[in-house]
């Protein structure tokens, strides 16, 4: 392959990034001179167009929400006509920047894999950025393939110690013949693949369960007019890509083998339009499918002219089993009703929820778009039915929602010195791990709360001993804990929070008796607890105590 890379001089990341982020679909164009001296320079790398033009490329990074952007720099007087985050993957981001316009002679179409490198690696490793080779259509014919025709259908995956990529594109062609009913005499799937540095095309197999729920053969399905792909996520955790078509359902393929084949999974048959529907890999790349469906006060689903059921509609969740069967399972319902009477939500409008993102920590975490007279970013928790976070768009800003969703990715956590990656564990789920390994270590000592409000416990056993153990939680967990609480509101959750991280701190009975509370029983009881320790503030006794 041949790359110009110029490359950034790693700086010394000062402040902690995000572990892992919402990246816009659209890049910022940053054509002003001067423009690199706002840049991030930690996430600053540079390297020449396929025009000769030197441009480089930093990132804006938040946690979510709102989503961080992906700004390109280019020299002074060139003006480009799209930069596009075309996916993300690991610690690489794949850009597509268009120069000129695409009518008109001189137009270049190029793509760069930027590389986040390695902040923590002994050295560091500074990002870098490759441009990729130009595609035709075969070894002898000048036609280029333009790729940007494949934006949804591109795949890229990171393997090896070595830091390869490969880029894999899915198309399904057709021939230029046609039958009486106006269909393509004949439909194949072709697979375009950016190995070692050289395009090859292959013409996989499929392998499909032969008829789906409605007695239509498979193979009819698969006819070029018929598939539009969405998106490409990465499934599982070795070498597997699935290409995704939110009417349809999903093509994979494991891109590292020499002959790649196709399995065809099809998506759960329910009734929604595309922009409430999606497919994400989440931790561990796990495949979930979220969708939208609007329904009918009777329960009923489908869009309905009922006047009671304007806007009403139900969130359904599944997860695909990675195994030979491959096959959907529900494991979440939210009604509309259930988040409309959130106090979290009243300010919102009531309105159906639009382009769902699964987080990457927590696959019971989902992210939706609420469009009416403004425009919010919303966190809900499948699990707790609960409402995390609401972001309002500026006026002079929105989401590009006539574009893509959100793209979820964890380039953020490669510039941090000390990432959040432990052992292959997100951090939400090293919260939780550390939760129930306390939970266990109370079980071990099998504690019985026999007075929450003088603190005393006492243990069970053939010797009773007055000393007290001392099983201290992780404020990861305490955290996790409060937030797994549907309707806390977000001051009180402050409040709690300080009480029980004082409270871990002496004896964590407090914490103790929460966890033995049901759920829906620990709201109030946390708010008696925020009363009683706000009556008694002035009592050394209970300062004291807590």
């Amino acid at each position: 392959m041949e790359v110009q890379l110029t490359q950034s001089p790693m700086a010394s990341p000062a402040a902690a990034y995000p572990p892992w982020v919402l990246l816009s679909p659209s890049g910022d164009c940053e054509t002003k001179q001067g423009s690199y001296s706002d840049a991030d320079t930690n996430t600053l790398a540079t390297a020449h167009a396929s025009s000769g033009h030197l441009i480089g490329i930093s990132l804006r990074l938040v946690p979510p929400a709102p989503e961080s952007r992906v700004r390109v720099h280019f020299p002074y007087g060139v003006k480009p006509s799209s930069a596009t985050v075309v996916l993300a993957h690991d610690d690489s981001v794949l850009v597509n920047i268009g120069f000129g316009h695409e009518t008109q002679r001189g137009y270049t179409d190029d793509y760069f894999v930027y590389s986040a490198g390695a902040a923590a690696a002994d050295p560091p490793r500074p990002p870098s950025l490759s441009l990729l080779p130009k595609c035709y259509r075969t070894e002898h014919e000048p036609v280029e393939r333009m790729l940007y025709q494949y934006h949804n259908s591109i795949g890229l995956l990171r393997y090896g110690d070595d830091h390869d990529f490969v880029v894999a594109a899915l198309e399904i062609v057709s021939s230029d013949e046609y039958d009486e009913l106006g269909q393509p005499t004949w439909t194949a799937p072709e697979l375009v693949l950016l190995r070692s540095g050289k395009w090859v095309v292959k013409r996989p197999a499929i392998s499909h369960s032969g008829e789906d729920e409605d007695g239509e053969h498979m193979s009819a399905s698969m006819s070029g007019w018929r598939w539009n792909f969405n998106s490409t996520v990465h499934a599982g955790d070795g070498s597997l890509l699935c290409w995704v078509d939110l009417s349809h359902g999903l093509l994979l393929s494991d891109v590292l083998e020499e002959t790649p084949k196709l399995r065809y999974v099809p998506l759960p048959k329910t009734p929604s339009p595309v922009i409430c529907r999606n497919v994400c890999a989440t931790a561990a790349g796990t495949v979930r499918f979220v969708n939208v469906s609007p329904r009918c006060c009777c329960g009923a689903e489908g869009i309905t002219v009922c006047h009671r059921s304007r806007h009403a509609y139900t969130i359904n969740t599944w997860t695909l089993k990675m195994d030979a069967d491959m096959v959907w399972v529900m494991d979440g319902v939210v009604d509309a009703t259930e988040l409309w009477a959130l106090d979290a939500y009243k300010d919102l409008p009531r309105v159906r929820l639009d382009y769902p993102v699964v987080s990457l920590d927590d696959p019971n975490v989902i992210f939706f778009v609420v469009c009416d007279w403004a425009e919010w970013l919303i966190m809900v928790d499948m699990r707790s039915k609960a409402l995390l976070s609401v972001y309002r768009y500026p006026k002079s800003q929105g989401h590009d929602r006539y574009v893509r969703p959100l793209l979820p990715s964890r380039v953020s956590d490669y510039f941090n010195s000390y990432p959040s990656r432990n052992n292959g564990m997100s951090p939400t789920s090293k919260a939780a791990a550390d939760m129930e390994t306390a939970m266990v270590n109370l079980k071990k000592e099998q504690l019985i709360i026999t007075d929450g409000c003088s603190n005393s416990v006492r243990r069970q056993s053939s010797t009773i001993s007055p000393a007290v153990p001392n099983v201290a939680f992780p404020v990861a967990a305490i955290l996790l804990a409060l937030q797994d609480i549907p309707g806390l509101a977000r001051e009180d959750m402050l409040k709690a929070y300080s009480i029980l991280v004082h409270d871990s701190n002496s004896n964590g009975c407090r914490l103790r008796a929460l966890l033995a509370l049901r759920m829906s029983l620990r709201k109030d009881w946390l708010l008696m607890e925020i009363k009683a320790s706000e009556a008694c503030s002035t009592c050394y006794a209970c300062r004291t105590n807590m």
